[in-house]
């Protein structure tokens, strides 16, 4: 497998796995994943909304991820 897709196409499957068991896997699975996620609101951090899964844009995941950087700026994480 190593030769048939190179060194970059092996870095890729490991970021993937590393990415833990929905955003790793294929696509697919995250469609099909009707669970839920808290969503920040961009004019509030503290106060979230449910959003399912499969219907999350990039936007809601932005606002998780910078949420969770602020979260962990003030308890220390990057210090």
């Amino acid at each position: 497998l190593d030769a048939a897709i190179g060194p970059d196409g092996m870095q890729s499957i490991a970021q993937a796995s590393d990415m833990g068991r929905w955003w790793g896997d294929h696509p697919a699975l995250v469609w099909t994943n009707d669970g839920y996620l808290w969503i920040p609101y961009s004019d509030n951090l503290k106060v979230v909304r449910q959003v399912r899964v499969n219907e999350t844009s990039d936007d809601d995941m932005e606002l998780l991820a910078y949420a969770l950087w602020c979260l962990h700026q003030k308890f220390g994480y990057y210090d």
